[in-house]
């Protein structure tokens, strides 16, 4: 099934960068805070890892109908002036990319780049996203439901940018952000909650007890 946005691609485009930097709001908020509670925790290396993470589900996202569009590439471009995804990588080449050699490449060696990545970033994906979710759990908002509603609205731009969005399309982003991210972010947090849970009813106990 197939499904198609009644926006421009400049609106789209526009749309897309409002999304993308509602996360970043989101992410640098708990960042500053994790930051100013430990010292050795590094608020600029937490922004480049979100925004490598972004990059790379919406990488993976544009592969999964077998065709890396040219609107998808300049989708991914406008949302990466500050990180290239493909500098944190090193090809076969010894050497690093642009998105513009990604593209050049055939559907079957932009999978297998996109696999490496994948693979990269989750071997620091929990110590990017522990503390954060680990503050999500103690402030009054729900961090977590407005990030992953941001990312799925960024994934539908994504998918409309070429003109329809695909079920493979989203469900590939679902998917991966589920992995990566969403759902690590969400077993953190509700770890979390049940500890502080546990403790109030720990302090209120002894309290009735004086």
């Amino acid at each position: 099934m197939t499904a198609k946005l009644s926006l421009t691609k400049e609106e789209i485009f526009e749309e897309a960068e409002i999304c993308f930097n509602n996360c970043k709001l989101l992410v640098e908020c708990l960042a500053d805070a994790a930051a100013k509670m430990d010292p050795e925790f590094s608020k600029e290396n937490a922004m480049v890892q979100f925004e490598l993470m972004v990059q790379s589900l919406l990488f993976s996202q544009a592969l999964a109908d077998g065709v890396f569009s040219e609107e998808e590439k300049e989708f991914i471009k406008k949302l990466s002036k500050d990180n290239n995804l493909f500098d944190y990588i090193i090809p076969e080449e010894g050497k690093s990319m642009t998105m513009d050699e990604a593209f050049a490449l055939d559907i079957e060696k932009q999978k297998e780049i996109a696999e490496a990545i994948n693979t990269a970033l989750n071997n620091f994906a929990d110590d990017f996203i522990m503390p954060l979710a680990m503050l999500d759990a103690a402030v009054a908002t729900n961090v977590l439901f407005d990030l992953s509603t941001d990312l799925s609205n960024l994934s539908v731009l994504l998918g409309a940018i070429d003109g329809e969005i695909t079920e493979d399309e989203l469900e590939a982003f679902t998917n991966y952000c589920d992995e990566l991210i969403i759902g690590k972010w969400k077993d953190i947090k509700n770890i979390a909650e049940d500890i502080m849970e546990e403790a109030t009813e720990t302090a209120d106990k002894a309290a009735d007890e004086e």
